[in-house]
Parts: structure tokens; sequence; C-alpha cells
């Protein structure tokens, strides 16, 4: 016989569903993950920069694998009201949309999403609390069995966290799409050698990576330019951007990235100059992302996504 709130007979068949249940939806959340491309790095990534995220997926896979376990412990004729089975499952697809409200993803979805969303899952959650009420108020008359009711709210709450991950992963590459730089500079006989490398990755189709390289001249001096406080970051930062009207840098060499069909946008350029001329380089690359300028490049930020470098330049 089976001992009261114990697992029914035949626990070896028993534990063979709970096996089963959870080798499923494990399987199906982490099929999911590797459908969105989201490696082990990247998963770092997001622990590291968005632990809320990451706690709210812990516990969106802890709610649906406790939904699917208890739905092993009903028989199949226990039943529950179905209004109240109604108000439950109203419950669980109000959690789909306090997530989309809760994860925003920059430049892609706009302000007026999420508040929709948050709006949508006040609703269905209040619609909700309405219909257990009810569905209890009424008792069983006609129900439906509590195995597929956990069963389903298990697939809404597996589901809700298969789209907190994409919507994480989404917003994680919108982060990454930074400019990298790196340089280095040889000055032979007066005449200097920039070998500059630029690299970007997760672009999407259309975006754009635009560099710049400046020179800012030997007279003055940079500590006179400064006004004596030597190479300070915010002084040197603009020496060449802060002057509008009267910029005394001279323009070395400008171009264009466009990504390839993966994403990646990766540039090696070479470029000589008069290093007698120059006491400092500036380089600047950006990032445009067409979504956000609305198709138009023209109407790109060109001072959020960006990476500045400076090299001093030997004397010539």
């Amino acid at each position: 016989m089976t001992a009261p709130g114990g697992p029914p007979e035949g626990s070896n068949g028993f534990f063979a569903d709970v096996t089963n249940v959870l080798g499923l939806l494990v399987a199906g959340f982490v099929g999911a993950l590797n459908l969105f491309g989201l490696r082990s790095g990247e998963l770092s990534a997001i622990l590291r920069n968005a632990p809320a995220s990451a706690t709210l997926l812990a516990v969106l896979m802890m709610v649906a694998l406790a939904a699917a376990l208890a739905s092993l412990f009903f028989p199949q004729d226990k039943k529950m009201p179905t209004l109240s089975a109604w108000g439950l499952f109203a419950l669980s697809l109000s959690v789909g949309s306090f997530v989309i409200a809760s994860t925003p993803v920059s430049g892609v979805t706009e302000g007026w999403v999420s508040d929709v969303s948050y709006n949508v899952g006040s609703a269905l959650a209040v619609a909700a609390v309405f219909l257990i009420l009810c569905g209890y108020k009424r008792g069983v008359r006609s129900g439906l069995p509590w195995k597929l009711v956990l069963i389903t709210i298990s697939i809404i709450v597996l589901s809700t966290a298969v789209l907190a991950a994409g919507r994480v992963e989404t917003q994680s590459q919108v982060n990454a799409t930074y400019p990298q730089l790196a340089a280095d500079i040889k000055v032979d006989e007066g005449v200097g050698e920039l070998s500059l490398r630029i690299e970007a990755s997760k672009m999407k189709n259309g975006d754009q990576i635009s560099f710049f390289v400046q020179g800012y001249p030997r007279k003055p001096p940079m500590e006179e330019a400064c006004g004596g406080k030597g190479h300070e970051g915010p002084c040197v930062t603009g020496l060449c951007q802060d002057h509008e009207d009267n910029d005394p840098c001279s323009h070395i060499g400008t171009g264009v990235i466009n990504p390839d069909a993966l994403g990646q946008a990766k540039q090696t350029i070479s470029t000589s100059f008069l290093a007698r001329n120059y006491q400092l380089l500036v380089i600047e690359a950006t990032v445009c992302e067409i979504g956000k300028a609305g198709g138009d490049l023209s109407k790109c930020d060109w001072t959020k996504k960006r990476a500045i470098l400076y090299l001093n330049v030997a004397d010539a």
C-alpha cells in the first residue's frame, strides 16, 4: 500500500517519471538557449552585468520545474474548479507580460512596449485573482485535472523563461556592440607610420563604424595647452574635440567599416604622416546603429558607442 503523503505505488516508475519531466524541461530550455546562440562566455557576461535578469531566469525555471514535479503527485481524477484553473493560467501569462516590462531592450523595443506589457500583466493578474476566487466559491462542479493544470502552468512559465532569456541575450548583444582600438606608431627619419586595428562584433545589418585620425601639433606644448596640468585625462580628451570653430588638430585620415554577414567588423589600416608636425595622435571610432537612427545614417548618434585612443608621437 501507498503510505499517506508518499509517492504512488511503483516508486521505480514514479522516479522514472520525475527524471523524464526534469530532463524534458531542462533539455527544452537548453535547446532554446542554443537557438539564441548564448555561449558560456556570454552567459558569464550576463551574470556579471545583469545579475537581476539572471536571477529572474533562475526563479522562472524553478517555478516551472516545481509545477511539473507537483503534477506527478496528483491522480488523474483529482480536479480543480474550471474558473480557478483559468485564473491560474491567466496568472501564469501575466508573468510573461511582467517579464517583458522588466527586461527592456534598448534601441530595439520602445518604451511604450514596456508600459503596455505592464498594463496587460496587471489586468491579467487582477482577472486571475477574480477567477480563482469565483471558482472556489462555486466549487468543483465541472473541473480540470490538477495534473493538466500544473503541466500547462509549467509549460507557460518555461516559455516565459525562454522569452526572458531571449530578451536578456538581445540586450547583451546590443551592449556588446562597441568598437575596439589598437594602434602602434613607428617613426623613421621623420616619417611616422601608424598601424591601426579596429574591431567590433555583434553588429546589425546596416550598422557602420566611422573612424578618423587627428594630429595635435607640436606647438604649443601640451602642458601649455592644458594650463600647466600636463597630460591629465580631461584636458587631453578635449584637445581636438572641444574646438568647433578653431580646431588646432589636423586631419590625417578617416574611413568607414561595414560588418560582414556574421556581424563582425575587423580591419587594419596603415597610414603615414610627418612625425615632426605632431606630438599626439587622436584616434576615434564610433558605431552608428542604423536601427536607432531610423535607417538614416545622417541621424546617427556618434557620441554613445565610441572609443578614443591617444598616442604620443616620438620626437622626430
